[in-house]
């Protein structure tokens, strides 16, 4: 007579499947976790460099374009300049829209105001603000501003889409002010 085999899977063949793929299902769901955190973040920090890059470009060509600073003084945050036509830009940070508590760089120029940091996800960071410092006798002023996004604010630093900007201009157009 024929030996059977036994047919089936015996308990501890089931509990070791069992076990490697709880292990695996783990590791799947920490790779896609992680991978979720990147993409946020990623997209986080490139809507923060698009804004800040283009509100750093318009700034210093308003700056560069002036023909003279009405008012400077050392660490502003607040700059107001004689454009060639004879009117005045008034560049500001702002909280638009009121109550919101996101800050944003605003540029007036004789009541035609452009908003700089367009995006509602970006603010200007509350402890370094926009500030200008200004050299009269050579005509550079010093720029220098970061931009947080507002999603950014409660989470671990390591998640945080924050980016500082700084240069010096010079005035194409200066003359002692």
């Amino acid at each position: 007579m024929k030996k059977q085999l036994p047919r089936g899977f015996t308990l501890v063949e089931m509990i070791i499947s069992v076990a490697l793929l709880a292990v695996i299902g783990l590791l799947m769901n920490m790779i896609l976790l992680n991978s979720m955190r990147a993409i946020l973040k990623a997209q986080s920090v490139k809507e923060v460099k698009q804004t800040g890059d283009f509100a750093m470009s318009v700034i210093t060509q308003r700056l560069r374009n002036a023909v003279s600073v009405a008012s400077c003084t050392a660490a502003m945050n607040t700059i107001t300049l004689m454009n060639p036509d004879g009117t005045t830009t008034t560049i500001s940070v702002v909280e638009d829209p009121p109550g919101s508590g996101v800050r944003k760089i605003r540029a007036d120029t004789g009541g035609a105001i452009q908003i700089l940091t367009t995006s509602n996800n970006v603010t200007v960071n509350t402890t370094n603000t926009l500030v200008f410092n200004c050299t009269s006798t050579t005509g550079r002023i010093g720029i220098t501003y970061v931009l947080d996004h507002v999603r950014s604010a409660n989470l671990p630093f390591e998640q945080r889409a924050s980016i500082s900007y700084a240069t010096t201009v010079v005035l194409r157009n200066w003359y002692m002010w």
